[in-house]
């Protein structure tokens, strides 16, 4: 279904973002390629996709930096963007741990 979304995307000259889960790209390890290779951006959504906002800085930190990895072993980068899981906006804390796991943005 994602390759077929991708596709779609773009035929229509449109490329996309898209923030995995890491466990996510645990199962599916090959999409990461597949989604660079269409032109696409690839940033972290965090490892579980569990409620981030509720964690401590080592919880944060833990869920933003497993992912970080997944990414890095797959594609070489942590991707540019990183999405906070289960919360509408970031806090100071879960700032603060993204940047501790590279990511300005």
């Amino acid at each position: 279904m994602a390759d077929a979304l991708l596709a779609e995307a773009e035929r229509a000259g449109a490329p996309v973002t898209v923030l995995a889960v890491g466990t996510w790209l645990e199962q599916y390890p090959q999409i990461a390629h597949r989604i660079l290779r269409g032109g696409h951006n690839l940033g972290n959504h965090t490892m579980h996709h569990l409620d981030i906002a509720a964690m401590n800085g080592s919880g944060a930190f833990a869920q933003i930096a497993g992912c970080a990895g997944q990414l890095r072993a797959l594609t070489g980068s942590i991707g540019r963007w990183f999405r906070p899981s289960q919360t509408q906006y970031s806090t100071p804390l879960i700032e603060r741990e993204a940047r501790k796991a590279g990511y300005q943005t």
